[in-house]
């Protein structure tokens, strides 16, 4: 498994408490991944009135938005003695300026905050950060919780063989590696949980088997870490709900542990489903949520022989 810390890190920030926490994992992954950090602050001007009724807050406007952008490239600068290689202020939707940027400078990986960009956005069309991973061509990391989320202590990896799930094993494995963090590599059954409810549907032999392979799978997944990160690697396979069990995992070091989940394949329709793994995680993780690339874009790839012999 060959792999790195993405050339270059884009930092999408606002000045809320998740983005100066995102702030952190950016300028920290990009010291220690010797990568090349931007910054963007993306800003949407509106004149107060919604339609209904004037708004109490005040418009924003461009001296606003470099005033915020300017506060936080001295904090990143005095805190983690880096300065970003670029900087972008953009007017207009910031979902869809920070993904344009991401474009343009070819970014590998985009951190952004899970709240912030303003309560009526969130509200009314969800929240920036979910926008941005539905839509993006290239792993997003959402960073929410304590200001102890980041270094993570443990990686909790969404394994199900498929391959947009094995694409984010490398990215795992390069952070686990970096910080030391203890790896579980899930592989969640839920199809198996209906049949276990009326045992006749199925023999117990047969459940023991699909156990026992989801089990050997994993095993062999965990082989083709590095060496120093499978000794800190454990598999685990759950009877029950993916996204249950990714959470429940990660619920053993509440506020410490990163989840990484692929987007299961699903293309830029299917990603936008509500109730998908992915979305149902970012929701409900208590800590930082990595989320894989779609896979016909993604750039980290990993492949188990029995995924690459198919091809």
């Amino acid at each position: 498994m060959n792999a790195r810390i993405p050339r270059t890190i884009l930092l999408a920030t606002d000045g809320s408490p998740d983005s100066r926490l995102a702030a952190r994992a950016a300028a920290d992954l990009a010291v220690r991944g010797a990568a090349s950090l931007h910054a963007v602050h993306a800003w949407e001007p509106f004149s107060g009135i919604t339609g209904l009724a004037p708004m109490a807050t005040p418009p924003l406007d461009e001296d606003v938005a470099r005033s915020v952008l300017a506060e936080e490239l001295s904090r990143i600068e005095a805190l983690y003695h880096v300065m970003p290689a670029g900087v972008h202020l953009r007017a207009g939707s910031p979902e869809a300026e920070i993904l344009a940027v991401a474009r343009e400078i070819d970014a590998g990986l985009v951190v952004v905050g899970s709240r912030g960009l303003g309560p009526v956005r969130r509200t009314m069309l969800g929240s920036v950060s979910e926008s941005v991973v539905h839509h993006a061509t290239m792993p997003v990391l959402v960073m929410r919780g304590p200001a102890g989320a980041w270094p993570p202590h443990r990686i909790v990896v969404g394994d199900d063989a498929r391959p947009d799930a094995l694409a984010v094993l490398p990215l795992s494995a390069e952070i686990a590696g970096l910080y030391g963090a203890q790896v579980s590599l899930v592989h969640a059954l839920p199809h198996l949980q209906e049949t276990l409810r009326d045992p006749e549907t199925l023999a117990r032999t047969v459940v023991d088997d699909i156990l026992e392979f989801a089990q050997g799978e994993l095993e062999d997944h965990v082989a083709q870490l590095p060496p120093d990160v499978a000794r800190r690697a454990a598999p685990r396979v759950a009877v029950g709900d993916a996204a249950e069990a990714l959470l429940d995992a990660a619920a053993e070091d509440p506020g410490h542990t990163l989840i990484v989940v692929g987007t299961r394949g699903l293309g830029p329709i299917g990603r936008l489903r509500f109730g998908s793994v992915s979305t149902t995680v970012l929701r409900h993780a208590r800590g930082p949520v990595l989320v894989g690339a779609h896979l016909a874009h993604a750039r980290l790839e990993v492949l188990s022989p029995a995924v690459a012999a198919a091809r």
